[in-house]
Parts: C-alpha cells; sequence; structure tokens
C-alpha cells in the first residue's frame, strides 16, 4: 500500500514541478487532490507498522511518540519547503517567473524525499 501510494504521489508531484503561469488551475487543483489522497496510503500504513511489536502496556507512550514524530517531521518538512520556495522565488517581490521557479524547487524536492521514502517502505514489516 505504502508503495502504491508512493507512486501516487509522485504522479501528483511531479506535474506541479512543470507548470506555467499558463496552468488552470483546475488542473492544479485535480492534481493537488491526488497528492491529497496519496497522504492517507503513505501515513496510515507507516504508523501501524510503527505499533507492531510494542508490549500493550506501552502502547499509550508509543502512541504519544508516534504523534510527536509525525507532526515535528511534518512540520520540518513544511517549513523547508516553504523556505525553499520563499528564497527563489525572491518572497512578494519576485516575478512570477521567479515565483513559478521557487515552486518548482520545492516540489522537486518533494519529488526527491518521497525518491528515497521508497527504501524505507521497502523494509515495512510484510505481517498480513
Amino acid at each position: 500500500m505504502v508503495l502504491l501510494s508512493l507512486a501516487v504521489a509522485l504522479i501528483g508531484s511531479v506535474p506541479l514541478m512543470l507548470m506555467t503561469d499558463q496552468t488552470s488551475m483546475v488542473w492544479i487543483a485535480l492534481i493537488l487532490f491526488v497528492r491529497g489522497i496519496s497522504v492517507g496510503g503513505i501515513n496510515l500504513p507507516l504508523t501501524s507498522d510503527a505499533y507492531l511489536g510494542i508490549p500493550e502496556q506501552q502502547l499509550a507512550e508509543a502512541g504519544v511518540g508516534i504523534n510527536i514524530i509525525e507532526n515535528v517531521g511534518s512540520s520540518f518538512g513544511s517549513a523547508l519547503i516553504a523556505t525553499i520556495v520563499a528564497t527563489i522565488g525572491l518572497g512578494n517581490h519576485g516575478t512570477v517567473q521567479q515565483q513559478l521557479a521557487g515552486f518548482h524547487a520545492g516540489f522537486l524536492v518533494s519529488v526527491i524525499v518521497l525518491l528515497l521514502l521508497i527504501g524505507p517502505a521497502l523494509k515495512l514489516s510484510q505481517k498480513k
């Protein structure tokens, strides 16, 4: 499931690296919808796999730890991509082409991270 969701996320991310100032907002919304669907297919199995092998009396502590890791990691990733987009796009003072270059770079980082996730996804437990 994770590998399929990673593939869907990649399919939804690559077109965003190629958008122009003429790209339809409907097309962008559709692509972002596809990317959003893939998030559940990535997060849920990873979270479920994190609980495997944890004794029942430690589930509460594990839940807190897993939530902290997920929240800090997603916040860090969002901040990193936002920083790349703002730096390359030169904030509100950049031209449309500079701002697009910032978005292209941000989604390139997203694609690289998705590709890096394939390795750990292959190592998830195979329990049915």
